[in-house]
C-alpha cells in the first residue's frame, strides 16, 4: 500500500493541491496501522508464552530503529536534492550562493525570507525557487520510500 500512496508524491511539483498529498498520506498512515497489528500478532505467536513480552519488546523496537533509520534518510536525501536544486535556481536565475543557502533547506518556514533577504529576487520569485527546491527534494524522499515499499510489499 505504501508503495501506491509514495508513487504519486513522486511527482509532486510547487504547484501541487494540497489535497492529493494529504490523500495520500492519510492513505499511508491507514496501510501502516493495517501492517503494525498483523506485524505485532505475528511476534507474538511465534514464540511461546512466557517470551510475548521481548517479543513484542522486540518486533517494536526494531520497528523504531527501521523507522528512525529510514527518516535519517530521507531527510538526508530531502536535503541533498534540495540543496542542489538551489544551487541551481540560483545559479540560473544569476545569484550569489553562499553558507546561507543552508538556511533556505534546513528553515522552510523562513525560506523565502531568506531567498528575498540574500538575493535580488522579488518576493514571488523567492517564493517560486523556494517551491522548486521543495519539491524536488520532497520528490527525492518520495522516491526512496517507493524505491524500499517494492521490496516490502513484495514479503508481504
Amino acid at each position: 500500500m505504501e508503495l501506491l500512496d509514495a508513487l504519486p508524491q513522486t511527482r509532486l511539483s510547487a504547484g501541487t493541491a494540497p489535497v492529493p498529498p494529504a490523500v495520500a498520506l492519510v492513505t499511508m498512515g491507514i496501510g501502516w496501522a493495517g501492517v503494525l497489528s498483523p506485524a505485532t500478532v505475528s511476534a507474538l505467536s511465534a514464540v511461546p508464552e512466557r517470551q510475548a513480552g521481548l517479543a513484542v519488546g522486540s518486533s517494536w523496537t526494531f520497528h523504531n530503529l527501521g523507522g528512525a533509520i529510514g527518516l535519517a534518510a530521507c531527510v538526508v536525501l530531502f536535503r541533498t536534492f534540495a540543496s542542489g536544486r538551489l544551487t541551481t535556481e540560483l545559479t540560473r536565475r544569476h545569484q550569489a550562493t553562499g553558507d546561507w543557502t543552508d538556511s533556505v533547506v534546513t528553515n522552510p518556514g523562513h525560506a523565502t525570507a531568506v531567498l528575498a533577504g540574500r538575493t535580488s529576487l522579488p518576493a514571488a520569485d523567492a517564493d517560486r525557487v523556494f517551491g522548486a527546491v521543495f519539491s524536488h527534494g520532497m520528490q527525492a524522499a518520495m522516491w526512496l520510500l517507493t524505491a524500499v515499499s517494492v521490496p516490502a510489499g513484495q514479503s508481504a
